[in-house]
């Protein structure tokens, strides 16, 4: 454990409730940052396609929202999928085995070689999937080539995550992070080019985004991949060394990731069975849905941080067995998210149209989304805070309950709800975002007194 941990844990165990609150506060907010940053900058390569595609042409964008639909959980749940290697590599680092830092990262390139090349086989299907799931002939031959390109990047771009992922875990997250900043300007300057054309070549659309978006991540992939290979502290490292064992032996790294990656997954399906059914109410609302969900998913990222950090709180004060400490890291970790979404969310509900035309200038997208960004300001509330106590959970070495909380919130309540809503009650959109706001308001719900229920068990046991 390092000492700024340790420090934060010694503090979180002061019996003055301020000293708590404040302590808290500080340590997940610092914590949290450098984490924001870099997630934050991976979204922002789907958003700078979202913007740009969505100016060129709305069907242009219904293509690229439904041909993602099919990619989005794969990427996700592989990216849980390989969260073993933070975990890993940071014990390792923390015990001062740093050959097995670089053993657990050599490990992770092959597993995530193989999760995106069975990905970019998926890809390939994308539009006999898509009709399988009931869109029309044009959005399904529109979205199958979108999910093609992409799928074509997943190898790269998991190969990059599990890198990055090894490097936060040994304290080196600016690498990524300035690789992140650079692919997005090259995203953006791809855009242009792909999209819209050139003299010399003729607009592509959302295919062009895809493309960019495709090189982009390869860029990555060799970048990070190149930093790794030729740090000065490589051989410290063992990055180039073969790690020992065959499959079995580094099962537990696989194992961390299995519950990660099945509440990711099954979370990410639930909203891609909701983009779908935005697509059975036509390519307008399909890309005002889009919009915005894209504009939820950036706000997301500040809970996502958040998370991490109560995650990581919670979990040094269960290690101290400091029954206070993990109690108010948990609860203070969703209030302070809760303020920051409440933050959002009036700019959301105040200002929808500003934000709307910000996106597109096709009025009939505008007039859909318009009441979809208000909803907005409730769903990051509740989406963020179920993230951020979910994490608290897991913090406290509560990994499977999590998980089925998320299946029964996000992959039954949620999308039985958007379905009724939308279809039977005639609510159309709308109804699919009150789905989404019933099925966070029952993880939140869930979440929350699991870990009450939790912290009120570790009374005996401590």
């Amino acid at each position: 454990m390092s000492d700024d941990y340790e420090h934060v844990a010694k503090e979180t165990s002061i019996p003055s409730l301020y000293g708590i609150v404040n302590n808290n506060i500080k340590a997940i907010i610092r914590l949290s940052s450098p984490i924001i940053v870099s997630r934050t900058g991976i979204l922002l390569i789907v958003t700078s396609d979202t913007l740009m595609v969505g100016n060129f042409s709305s069907t242009e964008l219904a293509y690229q929202a439904i041909g993602l639909a099919v990619i989005i959980p794969l990427l996700l749940g592989s990216l849980g999928l390989i969260m073993g290697t933070m975990v890993i590599s940071a014990n390792a680092f923390g015990a001062g085995e740093y050959a097995n830092c670089g053993a657990a990262w050599r490990r992770s390139i092959l597993y995530a070689l193989l999760l995106g090349i069975i990905g970019c086989g998926v890809g390939w299907f994308g539009e006999p999937i898509l009709k399988l799931l009931g869109q029309s002939s044009d959005l399904a031959a529109g979205g199958g080539k979108i999910t093609l390109i992409i799928g074509l990047g997943l190898p790269p771009n998991l190969l990059f995550l599990s890198t990055m992922l090894f490097l936060e875990s040994i304290k080196r997250p600016m690498p990524g992070m300035v690789l992140m900043i650079i692919a997005n300007i090259l995203n953006i300057l791809l855009n242009y080019f792909f999209i819209y054309g050139t003299a010399l070549s003729s607009p592509m659309g959302a295919e062009g985004a895809a493309w960019a978006t495709t090189v982009s991540r390869v860029f990555l992939c060799i970048s990070i991949v190149s930093y790794v290979w030729w740090m000065r502290d490589h051989d410290l490292f063992a990055v180039r060394i073969k790690p020992t064992g065959d499959f079995y032996s580094w099962r537990a790294q696989r194992r961390i990731g299995y519950a990660t990656g099945i509440s990711i997954g099954i979370e990410s399906l639930s909203f891609a069975a909701l983009n779908v059914f935005a697509g059975w109410l036509g390519p307008l609302v399909l890309a005002s849905y889009t919009i915005a969900f894209n504009l939820i998913a950036l706000v997301f990222m500040f809970a996502t941080g958040l998370g991490t950090a109560t995650a990581v709180l919670v979990g040094i004060a269960y290690g101290q067995k400091n029954l206070r400490g993990m109690a108010w890291a948990g609860w203070t970790g969703l209030a302070l998210n809760t303020v920051i979404m409440l933050l959002f969310g009036t700019i959301f509900y105040f200002f929808p149209s500003a934000i709307a035309h910000f996106y597109s200038s096709d009025k009939a997208v505008i007039s859909i989304l318009v009441p979809l960004i208000s909803l907005s300001a409730f769903i990051i509330t509740l989406d963020g805070g179920q993230a951020v106590i979910s994490n608290a959970l897991r913090g406290r070495r509560d990994v499977w309950v999590p998980s089925l909380i998320q299946f029964f919130s996000f992959f039954v309540i949620m999308v039985a709800a958007a379905h009724f809503l939308a279809f039977t009650d005639g609510q159309a959109e709308i109804g699919l975002f009150k789905g989404v706001i019933i099925g966070a308001m029952c993880s939140i719900f869930l979440h929350g007194t699991r870990f009450y229920w939790l912290i009120r068990k570790d009374k005996n046991a401590f």
